[in-house]
């Protein structure tokens, strides 16, 4: 592998870096310039702010242009990014929220002191004099602008044709960036012109809703709001940062890398003096700008095109063997651009990244490229496994029905969909997939890295279709019912490096070496399939089945040791067990624990017992499809060891804090539930919940707790109430009278 090596031109100063480009906008403000009121323009919208809601699960937002900055950010990795940012454009102001949500959240927290602050520094003219009473613009948010109004602000609702035009004397206009139109037509001139002439601006919009429903447009270019907000240096972008507090986001935290301007200068300025801290933060805020900044901007990427540029030929790439890490800030950067790019090239001219042959792996230069036709169930949604393996940068064509080509249907290339980017290490390229459209006949696409091919279908369809995929190699595909075991001695030998073992509940991928030896698929698929199936039995889903899990392994994955999801991602190191039925006999915690966390539902699961309620069904399959009962699945659940951690937790004093701080403490409470009542006590319980209406639905975590014992005792004939009051669980009086009539239950053996 080479990394890169610094060239003599690359020793840029910082004078140029901050010089503003001939081709951006002349308005444009300077960033030095900028640097020197940014400080003074966050502490003016941070007065008296400690910490703002998260309606939802807030987006980011990117400022990247010389007057751009971030004002509150969320957790990305171990860096921060913006949910808040700012920026001044010629005459006018901008404050642009990452969530929609945030217009109906001004109660929460401090939330409603940002947005007045944003308010007021948003109508602050050039010569600095906010007026007495400030005239504010409101588009479609009645809520809004009766609460501006209760603050003392004039407000006006606009809407309909032309209401662009009709704003000029507005100081302020607040807007949702989902209620804009595209282009010229949507009035997205009048707007700029109104920023620029003085105007202030507070939008909102949540950048990851817009994309998952984009149907293959692109936020950076295709949305309304990015459109408007670009050429003043800011964008939404996809990503979704963690809060930094239990209920949202901590105000004042140092936020000078977070944008993009001051991490690329803080980039080339003293690169060997900085703390790994900063080259996290410089490597995430850097990384982000590039896939989120419109490729046509002249602001920001003429600088990252110059500084690739003076990089030189030399290329680095990210291999399990020699991962680009938080010191390789430069190189992360120069790798994404690349990434990038790659995206950006038609199929035709797309072509084989060296990474590849480290991960995903390579294919043998004399594998044989087939045309292969293809019968799809299209009622199974989801990835349709098709026994095909895409070389790198290999071109395929699809012919499909025209039928399908406005359904939704996509043609992919690559089944390890986690992205890595946020991660403090890259042992693989963080974006290994690619996905197209199917939106016509016919349909072509590369993937620079390889991967398996599928073709994805959409919810609610039917009935086979035929399609036909050429271009690509065969890849070991098993799928139980439909190939013998004789016929997998020959299939296991296809060149394709990636295999795939399938049922109706569950499909495993993993390295075509790790099943080339593989004798008996039939009845490991058997086995897999009773694990899926027992959690759908006791789920009550057993009927709602559209699709199979599925279990993807990969060299690095986007959290935890295993997560959930579809796909559900796991470690390379699994890969044996997956495949040895012996080894699945006995049981594996944390394959039957993220397929539980597929069955579980919010409903029941109230907060701090995410990772207990999945492990109902972790126990379930341990007795019932590995026949080890639940007190030998772990240790800890024999009866004499859950008396002593009743006796424990109750010395400790019994409290339910105490109770959510240990998974396997607040496990038990199900354990001894199921000792007494029985797994179709909880099916029958799960069952209650499938189609209750939204209004009987529980709201609140205590809801949840209250109407869980409720159904419980229900199902039981037994007022469970003690029960659950003795653990410290938040059962109300009002609850326990609706089920003090049923003889009253405890555990006879507990402590007195």
């Amino acid at each position: 592998m080479r990394l890169i090596r610094f060239s003599p031109c690359l020793t840029l100063s910082l004078t140029w870096l901050l010089m503003p480009l001939p081709s951006a906008p002349a308005q444009l403000i300077p960033r030095q310039a900028a640097v020197d009121h940014i400080a003074a323009d966050r502490t003016a919208l941070l007065e008296g702010v400690q910490e703002i809601a998260a309606p939802g699960a807030p987006g980011g937002v990117t400022a990247f242009g010389p007057a751009a900055f971030a004002v509150i950010g969320g957790k990305d990795g171990k860096a921060l990014g913006p949910v808040v940012a700012a920026t001044r454009f010629e005459k006018g102001r901008v404050v642009a929220f990452g969530h929609n949500g945030y217009f109906g959240a001004l109660a929460k927290e401090d939330t409603g002191t940002l947005f007045l602050n944003a308010a007021r520094w948003a109508a602050t003219p050039a010569e600095g004099k906010v007026k007495q009473k400030l005239r504010v613009a409101v588009l479609k948010q009645e809520g809004l602008a009766a609460w501006l109004k209760e603050k003392g602000f004039q407000t006006e609702s606009v809407s309909g044709e032309g209401w662009q035009r009709r704003i000029a004397g507005a100081d302020i206009l607040c807007c949702d960036a989902h209620d804009l139109s595209s282009g010229r037509e949507g009035g997205l001139d009048d707007l700029t012109r109104y920023v620029k002439s003085g105007g202030g601006l507070i939008i909102a919009a949540t950048g990851w809703g817009w994309e998952s429903g984009a149907k293959g447009k692109s936020l950076a270019s295709d949305f309304a709001g990015n459109q408007l907000l670009a050429p003043m240096g800011l964008v939404f972008n996809n990503s979704t940062p963690d809060k930094t507090t239990k209920d949202g986001f901590r105000a004042g935290s140092d936020l000078a890398l977070a944008d993009a301007s001051h991490a690329l200068a803080a980039l080339l300025e003293k690169p060997a003096k900085t703390d790994a801290e900063k080259q996290a933060q410089i490597s995430a805020t850097l990384g982000l700008a590039v896939r989120s900044v419109p490729p046509a901007d002249p602001l920001f990427r003429s600088k990252l095109e110059a500084l690739k540029k003076a990089s030189g030929s030399h290329a680095g790439y990210p291999t399990p063997k020699r991962p680009l890490g938080p010191k390789d800030s430069l190189a992360r950067l120069l790798f994404t651009m690349e990434v990038e790019n790659l995206h950006s090239l038609p199929p035709d001219k797309t072509p084989a990244h060296p990474g590849a042959a480290d991960f995903p792996g390579k294919v043998p230069a004399n594998a044989p490229r087939i045309t292969k036709k293809l019968s799809l169930d299209t009622a199974v949604s989801g990835w349709q496994s098709l026994g095909l393996y895409a070389a790198p940068g290999q071109m395929l064509s699809l012919t499909s029905p025209a039928s399908v080509t406005k359904e939704g249907y996509k043609l992919r290339i690559g089944s390890h969909n986690d992205s890595l980017w946020h991660k403090e290490k890259w042992p693989r390229s963080p974006d290994v997939c690619r996905s197209t459209p199917v939106a016509a006949a016919s349909t072509t696409l590369a993937n620079a890295f390889g991967g398996l091919v599928y073709i994805e279908v959409p919810d609610k369809q039917k009935g086979l279709l035929e399609f036909t995929l050429a271009g690509a190699v065969e890849a070991p595909l098993f799928v139980l019912g439909k190939t013998t075991d004789d016929e997998w001695k020959t299939l296991r030998q296809a060149p394709g490096p990636w295999a795939e073992l399938a049922c109706p509940g569950v499909i495993l991928t993993v390295p075509s070496e790790s099943i080339r030896q593989l004798r008996n698929p039939t009845e490991l698929m058997e086995f897999w399939n009773q694990i899926v199936a027992a959690e759908d039995w006791l789920a009550s889903t057993e009927e709602d089945r559209r699709r199979p899990e599925r279990i993807v392994a990969d060299v690095e994955i986007s959290a935890g040791y295993m997560h959930s999801g579809y796909p559900i991602m796991t470690y390379l190191d699994v890969v044996p067990m997956v495949s040895d039925l012996n080894a699945m006999r006995r049981g594996s915690w944390g394959h039957f624990h993220e397929l539980g966390h597929n069955h579980q539902q919010g409903d029941w699961t109230p907060d701090g017992t995410g990772e207990v309620t999945c492990n109902i069904f972790t126990l379930y399959v341990f007795d019932k499809v590995c026949g080890i009962p639940i007190e030998k699945a772990r240790e800890g659940f024999s009866r004499e060891e859950i008396r002593q951690s009743v006796r424990k937790h109750l010395a400790a004093g019994g409290t339910f804090e105490h109770w959510k701080s240990d998974a396997f403490l607040s496990l038990i409470i199900y354990v001894q539930l199921q000792q007494e009542f029985g797994w179709e006590t909880f099916r029958k319980v799960f069952a209650g919940y499938k189609n209750l209406p939204t209004a009987e639905r529980p709201q609140t975590d205590a809801a949840k707790h209250e109407q869980f014992m409720i159904r419980f005792s229900t199902a039981t004939g037994k007022n469970l109430a003690p029960f659950f009051q003795a653990w410290g669980l938040p059962i109300s009086s009002a609850a326990a009278v609706e089920v003090a009539s049923l003889p009253g239950w405890m555990p006879e053996d507990w402590p007195r």
